[in-house]
């Protein structure tokens, strides 16, 4: 039941993202895609979307580590992903950075007594294959303090 809610609100938000507006300055906008789902958000690279809960959008804008253990491989620990995120309101846009190993550093933040954290970090990595940085989606869940 959770999987089959997490692909209706990733179908909902790339519905909402796949069309650009471009009808008054020939730009695409900018505007955010809103969370459906107030617990968890799913962001690809470069995507932001706006969380009600939070009366802010959060921009995913890289990923600046990813030594999580490849798949075909036997770690000795789960490794790290670290991604660079920004919380945008009307106000101000303040970057921050989560990890998704609490080793690699911080791995909460809080605002409006609200914890965002990573909940997860696609696609995984193979020892074969580097990870194209467009194709990183991450999974943040958002929770009442």
């Amino acid at each position: 039941m959770k999987q089959v809610l997490i692909a209706l609100t990733l179908l909902a938000l790339l519905a909402g993202c796949s069309a650009e507006d471009t009808s008054k300055t020939g730009e695409p906008s900018t505007k955010a895609a809103v969370a459906q789902d107030p617990e968890t958000v799913e962001l690809k690279a470069g995507e932001s979307v706006e969380v009600p809960a939070l009366a802010a959008s959060i921009a995913f804008d890289t990923v600046l580590e990813d030594s999580r253990c490849p798949v075909d491989v036997e770690c000795v620990w789960e490794g790290n992903a670290k991604v660079g995120l920004r919380l945008v309101s009307d106000e101000s846009s303040a970057p921050f950075e989560l990890n998704s190993s609490q080793q690699g550093g911080e791995t909460m933040f809080a605002h409006a007594g609200y914890s965002v954290t990573i909940d997860s970090v696609d696609p995984k990595p193979k020892s074969t294959e580097a990870i194209d940085p467009a194709l990183y989606v991450l999974t943040l869940k958002i929770q009442k303090q």
